[in-house]
Order: C-alpha cells, then structure tokens, then sequence
C-alpha cells in the first residue's frame, strides 16, 4: 500500500507541474511600464490683454473685474469665470508699486527686451523665511508685526506672508526691488510692472501665471 500510495502521489505531482507550466507559458503580461500621459493645453481658449503699455495673453476664460486709476496704485485685475475655478485672479500694478505687498510665494522674473524672462517658482515662503512658522496647513493668528516678514528667494528680496500662511498669492519680484521690475517698450519707453496672482483650487495651476508672463510685451 505504501508503494501504491507513493506512486500516486508522483504521478499527481508531474501532471500538476506540467500544468502550471503549460498555464505560464502560455500568459502575456501586458502594460508592464507606466504610462506617462501628457495633457495638450494647445488648444486651451485664452484672452489677449492689449493695453496702451503692454499686451499679454491669459489662458483659459477671463474677465477684467477691477481698474485703480487713484494716485495711490494703478492696478488692473482679471477673475477667472470658470464655475471650476472660484477664487483665481490676476492683478497687474503699474508704475505705483506696493513695495509691501505680502505673497506667499514669489515668482523671480527679469526684464529681457520688451518682456521679461521667468525664473524658478519658491517654495511657501514660510518654509525658508527667518523667524516665519514653517506650518503651511492653516492660518496663524500672529502680531501685526510679524504678519508680514521681509524675505530672500533666488536673491530677490520680498515680503513673505506669514499669516495668512495656507493661501496660494504668487508674486513677481526682480533684483531691482520689493516687487518691481521695469520693462522697457520701443514706444513707451520703462514702465514699472507687478503681477500678482492667486489659485484657491485644491490643486493650483501656477502654469496659468507662467504662461501669461511668458507672453507679456511692453509696447
């Protein structure tokens, strides 16, 4: 019984291994690399700002909400009316420059002919400014005093906002100074320029700003 039980049991064995090698050689694994896809922006709709002084373009759908004209600041702002994107914005001062203007993040630029060539993105300035709290998830109740700190990104001095910590502002900023660069056009000669932005989206699309400061001539 025990040479009749051994038997089997070989047997059994070398059909279960031609089995299961009849099944492997037969498998096809597919999609073994990951797949990258890139989205085609080409085709996104866009405004063409032309303005006495300059012209840029904005992509995606926009409409001009706010124009100062006082003798403080000369500013001009553009909401985006996508029901998608509540609470993004684009605003440009001109000449009149708020030198205190508080960003979380600074985008450095520089003047190149009659636009302007585009620098590397900061981090949340709250992550590398002296004396900031480094904690990006909520608002912070701070003194007036510290509500607003002087910083440094890719030696461009600005002023980081140390209070309203969890918002998404992005502003220019060159060597020239606090939140200025000058540009200069072949008609209107330098002008003084400063872009602010801001993307309340869970996931801000900061290529919105790039793009329309990429496009930006002085005329």
């Amino acid at each position: 019984m025990l040479v009749i039980t051994a038997i089997v049991l070989m047997v059994v064995g070398v059909i279960y291994f031609l089995f299961i090698k009849n099944i492997q050689n037969k498998t096809t694994i597919s999609n073994n690399k990951a797949t990258v896809t890139k989205i085609n922006n080409d085709n996104k709709p866009s405004v063409t700002i032309n303005e006495p002084l300059f012209t840029f373009e904005l992509p995606g759908q926009w409409k001009e909400t706010a124009r100062d004209s006082d003798p403080r600041y000369h500013s001009i702002q553009w909401n985006y009316v996508s029901k998608n994107a509540s609470g993004r914005w684009v605003r440009l001062y001109i000449d009149t420059i708020p030198a205190s203007f508080a960003v979380n993040y600074l985008q450095p630029v520089t003047a190149f002919d009659n636009g302007l060539n585009i620098g590397q993105l900061s981090d949340n300035c709250v992550t590398f400014t002296q004396g900031a709290t480094p904690n990006t998830s909520r608002d912070i109740s701070v003194p007036n005093s510290q509500a607003a700190l002087p910083a440094r990104w890719q030696k461009v001095s600005f002023m980081c906002d140390n209070s309203h910590v969890s918002h998404q502002v992005v502003g220019t900023g060159s060597t020239e100074g606090n939140n200025v660069v000058t540009v200069t056009g072949s008609q209107n000669g330098p002008h003084k320029y400063f872009f602010v932005y801001e993307d309340d989206a869970y996931h801000p699309d900061y290529s919105i700003f790039t793009d329309a400061l990429e496009s930006f001539k002085a005329k």
